[in-house]
């Protein structure tokens, strides 16, 4: 152990007590560090020049397993705090356990929380605890390109790739990915928003509405949009393996309310011909543009999305964040339907 740095809850503490009656400010950052690179060493270059000590903690084995999955970590707790220990700009090593890193940050008040780049300050889980003792939140590090996923997942394939793949490669055969996902699927997920507006116009012409059935429709829609918007408001595309709000229970709440709006406006439009169409779109690219972003996902999170798909994924402690909305553009969505039924109701006048 690298002595003089790495300390107990309660030591820590003491540390930050004398450094504040010093006059030194302090930083605070944390993560699992399992297979140290190059990402980590800015993060942490980043987060030393935001206060006069850096703190840094470090979960344990146990919520690192929680969070990434068996197989996890790749070292002990120990091992990793010591290698952080001896990168330029860390002062204090601490190792924590549980699933959140707030019970910390209630006992020390850092006076900058800092994360990485895959965050933003409204995005960050620990903001409403930081906010709360009147600390700040520091992004700092470089883009996120770098990850021990992507690490394990290269040696892994470097490993059982066999002299023949290798040539394979070489001569430019397909990537993992487009081999795992059918070309035709890929199709449906990036064109089904034009495929749906061509539906839509035969389905608009072909649609008889009545008064009760824009009632009924509606109020079948309307949760299918709530889901959208309540997940919309809790989850980060493409920089985390999200776990709060509708995520807790269900992997894709984003399509289940999607289908839930179709199945309503199918009602509505009140013909059998119509309604077809609308079951048939749904059928065939909802579970098309599943399988694609599951393997992206896999893709991308490795075991941390196998667990989380599997159940053994520790939830997180997120509250919903109306900005996220608004940067997921669900409110596109929520004009649409209301175009949908407007246009609905124009429908039933003509007729």
């Amino acid at each position: 152990m690298t002595p003089g740095v790495i300390f107990d809850e309660a030591d820590l503490a003491e540390r930050v007590a004398a450094d504040r009656r010093a006059g030194r400010s302090i930083a605070f950052a944390n993560g699992c560090f399992d297979l140290l690179h190059v990402g980590h060493a800015r993060y942490l270059e980043g987060a030393s020049h935001e206060a006069d000590r850096l703190i840094v903690a470090i979960n344990d084995d146990h919520s690192v397993r929680a969070l990434k999955g068996a197989g996890r970590p790749i070292l002990p707790a120990a091992a990793r705090a010591e290698l952080v220990a001896a990168l330029r700009g860390v002062d204090y090593v601490v190792i924590f356990s549980g699933p959140t890193v707030a019970p910390l940050l209630e006992r020390l008040h850092p006076d900058v929380h800092c994360k990485g780049t895959d965050y933003t300050t409204d995005t960050v889980p620990e903001r409403d605890t930081v906010r709360a003792y009147g600390g700040r939140i520091a992004i700092v590090g470089d883009p996120k390109h770098h990850s021990t996923k992507a690490l394990l997942q290269k040696l892994a394939d470097n490993g059982s790739r066999t002299a023949d793949d290798r040539r394979t490669a070489d001569a430019g055969s397909r990537p993992a990915d487009d081999v795992r996902v059918p070309a035709w699927i890929k199709f449906l997920q990036r064109k089904r928003v034009a495929i749906g507006f061509l539906l839509a116009v035969a389905v608009f012409w072909l649609a008889r509405p009545t008064p009760f059935s824009l009632i009924l429709g509606a109020l079948v829609a309307l949760p299918g949009e709530l889901l959208r918007v309540w997940a919309s408001g809790h989850i980060t595309k493409g920089r985390e393996v999200t776990r709060s709000g509708p995520y807790r229970v269900v992997r894709h709440p984003l399509y289940l309310g999607s289908t839930i709006l179709g199945i309503g406006f199918a009602i509505a439009t009140w013909q059998l011909v119509p309604a077809l169409i609308v079951f048939a779109y749904l059928a065939i690219t909802i579970p098309a543009a599943m399988k694609a972003e599951e393997a992206e996902l896999e893709s991308q999170f490795g075991r941390e999305y196998a667990a989380y798909r599997e159940g053994q994924a520790v939830v997180a402690d997120r509250s919903f964040d109306p900005q996220r909305v608004v940067a997921n553009r669900e409110l596109r969505t929520v004009a649409g339907c209301v175009a949908g039924i407007a246009l609905l109701i124009v429908r039933m006048i003509w007729s």
